[in-house]
């Protein structure tokens, strides 16, 4: 709901930041939910999420081990 209604959603950038702290304390289906919703913000506002996603697309492809992650983060 996130990504999709980030416009709407108030404060929207820091409850994400909230959740990317423990990106890879998460299970692989929350850390890819996290990294569509990261990607979908960062269209939507670019300058806003330059910082957030930056980190979570370089903690899903240095230091997670799932293979699914770490591609999907290459990808984006």
């Amino acid at each position: 709901m996130l990504g999709e209604y980030s416009l709407k959603i108030p404060k929207s950038i820091d409850i994400l930041k909230k959740v990317t702290t423990n990106f890879k304390d998460y299970e692989a289906i929350v850390q890819k939910q996290i990294l569509t919703c990261s990607v979908k913000m960062f269209l939507r506002k670019p300058t806003e999420m330059e910082e957030v996603i930056a980190e979570v697309l370089e903690t899903s492809t240095e230091e997670v081990e799932n293979p699914d992650i770490r591609d999907r983060g290459y990808i984006y």
